[in-house]
């Protein structure tokens, strides 16, 4: 008697906890989306500034793009010299 008392109580609990859980469910899944979506379109600014900034500068966006280039060769060369020394 006591454990079909438990068990109804249980599936009563269960049975009120999952609407509160399938809504926190569409609601993340609402969120992540939201999230996603504002991500996407901050990647589409960035990459139509930096079109519009390469067609207005272009030397100047070459240098800056053999800069960092070289910059980051340097950097690399750096700390796999390193790792062969220790």
């Amino acid at each position: 008697m006591k454990t079909e008392t438990a068990s109804n109580v249980l599936n009563t609990t269960l049975d009120g906890v999952k609407p509160m859980l399938d809504r926190a469910v569409d609601q993340a899944a609402a969120m992540a989306q939201r999230g996603a979506d504002a991500v996407r379109e901050q990647a589409r600014n960035a990459s139509d500034s930096t079109v519009t900034y390469i067609r207005a500068e272009p030397v100047k966006a070459v240098l800056i793009a053999a800069a960092t280039g070289a910059a980051l060769v340097t950097m690399i060369s750096f700390f796999t010299r390193s790792r062969r020394q220790d």
